[in-house]
């Protein structure tokens, strides 16, 4: 069916469209959970191409798109490409958010889960431990205005940090996080001939529903 649906958006809309590249990205998901992981990663590639090129390398879309695909490296063991994608969602977060937004939060811990797969538990404390304060502060600043579903969700993201952090203090430590599945995006991805493409896929201006994954 989503297959169906990119066919049927790059005929109406052109290939260089963000509801295509949105599209792709939601086939490389289902691609992704049922570990066909040479297809999820094909689609992945070529969603950011095409995000790149409609919205731009400063655009909130490509930074979502840098860290799914780093992750789905990480499932697979390619540690070394999936370390540099992670570093340049990062900065991006950095330079267009800055340093205490929960997003740059989810980039600090989803690095932090790469190092401790590496084994670099130095590295993986450090970015635990940056992502663990943001999301504290976070929760705190908007416990009044979160829906008690959304503090649960953010609670438990907390919860995830701490026990990841805990892992990289103590090696004998199990730590299991659960499985990185990418948020499939279900905005109304605007052509881009609507307003220069700028399609919101994932709003950064509803912080108190951020949804976490982990």
């Amino acid at each position: 069916l989503l297959t169906r649906v990119i066919e049927l958006n790059t005929k109406a809309l052109g290939e260089l469209d963000a509801k295509v590249a949105m599209d792709m990205h939601n086939l490389a998901v289902v691609y992704l959970g049922i570990d066909r992981h040479d297809q999820a990663e094909l689609l992945f590639k070529k969603g950011l191409e095409i995000t790149r090129r409609t919205q731009g390398e400063n655009h909130s879309n490509y930074a979502f798109g840098l860290n799914d695909l780093a992750m789905l490296y990480r499932t697979v063991g390619e540690y070394s490409k999936a370390e540099p994608l992670m570093k340049q969602a990062l900065d991006l977060r950095r330079r267009t958010l800055g340093e205490h937004h929960p997003f740059f939060a989810e980039n600090l811990y989803s690095l932090g889960l790469l190092y401790l797969d590496m084994k670099d538990h130095s590295r993986a404390r450090e970015m635990f431990a940056q992502s663990l304060v943001i999301r504290m502060d976070v929760l705190n600043r908007t416990a009044d205005v979160q829906t008690e579903q959304s503090q649960l969700t953010f609670a438990r993201a907390v919860e995830g940090t701490l026990h990841g952090y805990l892992a990289a203090t103590d090696r004998h430590r199990i730590f299991r996080p659960p499985r990185y599945m990418p948020r499939c995006f279900v905005g109304k991805g605007r052509s881009s001939s609507d307003s220069g493409g700028n399609a919101n896929w994932r709003s950064e201006e509803h912080t108190s529903e951020l949804q976490s994954p982990y």
